[in-house]
């Protein structure tokens, strides 16, 4: 690997809060300060905790250390920038050191908290969808399936732009925490995903390997588009994660809310991106083209 792609080690150069903005099954998110010898900037450090076994925390480093190259090497305009990692050592002596990635901090948060405070119109909303279609784009022509597309995993920048992040990062968890790649939807990511990455009933949850593919992160689209232009999360009528997953067992997919900017065109281009059939989804480059059609 190039010395130039491998993600700055700033350790030790960052001032990282005590309490985190949000801690999760797998991980922390906290702020932090980076001073770069130029300026501060203010900077967001996702920590992921190791797994106990000593021989499956090295499999874990060098998972980790995988993962962030890739995200190193992508330079995109919709694709979140990361800055470097850190080891973060936790004042707390029961707790093994967490390595975390480095990125610029958001003001305007993730996609769903964005829409949540901001009245924005119709033409608006579809230019994030322009892109996120653009983003992932990009990371289909490096090869790179994001595998996780959420609302969550939008963050929105200073200026209003739409970037992706926390592509990969779903299999770090999964491969390393003893977990399927399903039971990690734990927390609503479930309502965003293929229907294809469901493990089929009676077979084993624990050890099924879901074929990933591009399709995949098509389907997501879709459901991510329900959401930009409704307001409204996938099966927003559902509270229960529960329920959810019976809906989708069954084949069901969302229902269209009523009363928001959803065209019957829109409505129909998000069917076929969860069309049944992954084969028969839009690539990346025909959703872009349907989403300017909209536009224009």
């Amino acid at each position: 690997m190039d010395r130039t792609q491998q993600p700055a080690d700033l350790t030790g150069h960052i001032d990282i809060e005590e309490h985190p903005s949000f801690r999760g099954g797998h991980g922390d998110i906290r702020k932090g300060i980076w001073d770069n010898g130029q300026r501060q900037q203010a900077i967001v450090v996702k920590l992921l905790r190791p797994p106990p076994s000593g021989v499956r925390n090295l499999k874990f480093a060098k998972k980790f250390r995988r993962e962030v190259q890739i995200w190193k090497r992508c330079k995109h305009d919709n694709i979140v920038i990361l800055l470097g990692t850190v080891v973060y050592n936790s004042p707390f002596p029961d707790e093994p050191p967490a390595m975390g990635m480095v990125s610029p901090w958001m003001q305007n948060g993730n996609l769903i908290n964005f829409l949540d405070t901001n009245d924005i119109t119709s033409s608006e909303r579809l230019q994030l969808l322009c892109e996120i279609s653009d983003g992932i784009i990009y990371l289909h022509s490096k090869s790179i399936i994001h595998g996780d597309l959420t609302g969550a995993n939008v963050l929105i920048d200073d200026t209003g732009r739409a970037c992706l992040v926390d592509f990969g990062l779903s299999f770090i968890r999964v491969e390393f925490e003893g977990t399927s790649y399903w039971s990690s939807t734990v927390g609503g990511a479930m309502r965003w995903r293929a229907t294809e990455l469901l493990p089929p009933l009676f077979e084993d949850v624990v050890n099924f390997k879901p074929n990933l593919t591009p399709a995949c992160d098509i389907y997501s689209f879709g459901s991510v588009m329900l959401h930009v232009m409704t307001g409204e999360i996938p099966y927003y009528n559902i509270t229960h994660e529960a329920y959810v997953l019976i809906q989708l067992l069954q084949g069901r997919r969302p229902e269209r809310p009523p009363n928001s900017m959803l065209t019957n065109a829109h409505w129909e281009f998000i069917a076929s991106c969860w069309d049944s059939l992954p084969i028969s989804r839009p690539s990346a480059s025909a959703v872009q083209m349907s989403i300017v059609k909209f536009v224009s």
